[in-house]
């Protein structure tokens, strides 16, 4: 319709959210990375919630972080990376972006062998749930391939984030509304944690990788890891190796473990700890990893 790149990542992460409601949802988060050809310049649109923050007030029953149910929810931030990336790149306008997504959330969806996987995967927290039994499930069945999904209360939601846009989600209205549902499913994100959150504009990191510069998104991302592959595993001489051959693929493994390796040690919040990036993505530390597969 005349718009660009940054026009068309915005209209598809607002209808993902709803054709995959496993993931990709206005409750989630984002990185939105942009390549500006003009400025020759990347830029990450970060939109990732931080943990809410009245969490240290939880006493936990066990040590482990939940996985699912109230306690496993952060602050949505999604909308707010989509909006910022919008605002910097996007040169249609909001309401026509998000219109897409209402009508699919009113009109329905086919249900594909996609959406029957997850709703047999996760059938069970469906079940437990009034609102997604209605709507995901078909007389608590999995629905039949070529069934619709009709989500009408998610079509009222981005009709009114169409039209009131990304600040009613945080600090209007809409903020509101979410928090009164947000506290009635016993969730401990509040009003005062949207109301507080903004995406971070950040600059991606790089490497070198055989002449190509491979860009990614910054921590709190664990994008680095993906580099640190490309670095371990480009100490290795593979133009002998064929493509599918046992040894091609053990190298390419083992690079990948002692990067996970590396995410473990070091993957988090910057804000809150010290992550080394320079040092995780040198030559000299990527020869070191190399000597150990």
């Amino acid at each position: 319709s005349g718009g660009n790149a940054v026009d068309a990542a915005t209209a598809i992460s607002f209808a993902l959210g709803v054709v995959e409601p496993s993931m990709s949802g206005l409750g989630g988060d984002g990185f939105y990375h942009v390549w500006d050809a003009k400025k020759k310049r990347s830029t990450v649109f970060n939109g990732t919630g931080p943990a809410p923050q009245n969490i240290q007030d939880i006493h936990f029953l066990s040590e482990r972080m939940a996985v699912d149910g109230p306690l496993s929810v952060s602050t949505p931030g999604m909308v707010g990376g989509v909006s910022a990336m919008h605002k910097a790149y996007g040169s249609l306008c909001w309401a026509a972006l998000c219109k897409p997504a209402v009508n699919l959330a009113n009109d329905g969806f086919f249900v594909t062998h996609a959406y029957r996987s997850f709703v047999l995967a996760s059938k069970r927290k469906l079940m437990n749930n009034c609102s997604s039994r209605l709507i995901f499930l078909d007389k608590d069945k999995i629905p039949l391939l070529g069934d619709k999904i009709v989500q009408l209360k998610l079509a009222t939601t981005l009709n009114q984030l169409a039209e009131e846009g990304a600040e009613s989600f945080y600090r209007g209205s809409l903020a509101e509304k979410i928090t009164e549902d947000m506290k009635a499913a016993e969730l401990i994100v509040a009003y005062d944690d949207l109301e507080s959150f903004n995406p971070q504009t950040q600059e991606s990191i790089s490497v070198n990788y055989k002449g190509f510069e491979i860009r990614q998104t910054p921590p709190n991302s664990t994008g680095f890891v993906m580099l640190q592959e490309l670095k371990i595993f480009e100490q290795f001489d593979v133009s002998s190796m064929s493509l599918e051959s046992a040894e091609l693929i053990h190298l390419m493994v083992e690079s990948k473990k002692q990067a996970f390796l590396d995410r473990e040690r070091f993957g988090g919040d910057p804000l809150f700890v010290d992550i080394p990036i320079d040092d995780l993505l040198s030559d000299s530390h990527a020869v070191e990893l190399a000597k150990k597969i």
